[in-house]
């Protein structure tokens, strides 16, 4: 809500949880199809962008095209995923 949550500049941002149809592995995410992270996470240079999903969520390799931005890893109940490493909570 823009009149109750103050801006934070894209500088002062150190983490971004993003969501998502379907995570990988490798980082690869599949969204909803606007873009609007691809767009949005490249001008967010000291963020780390994990990925938010449930365990079902998780696939060998998601569909992904050229333009698709990679995440830093991804999160669920089951890990926390990054790269190519798994990490059981």
């Amino acid at each position: 809500p823009k009149d109750t949550c103050p801006v934070v500049e894209r500088e002062k941002l150190d983490l971004i949880l993003v969501p998502g149809l379907c995570f990988d592995s490798r980082g690869s995410r599949l969204g909803q199809g606007g873009g609007y992270y691809d767009r949005y996470l490249p001008r967010c240079r000291n963020a780390v962008a994990l990925g938010v999903a449930f365990e079902a969520q998780r696939v060998d390799k998601a569909a992904v095209d050229a333009y698709d931005e990679k995440l830093d890893g991804f999160v669920t109940e089951g890990g926390l995923y990054l790269g190519f490493d798994t990490t059981e909570l």
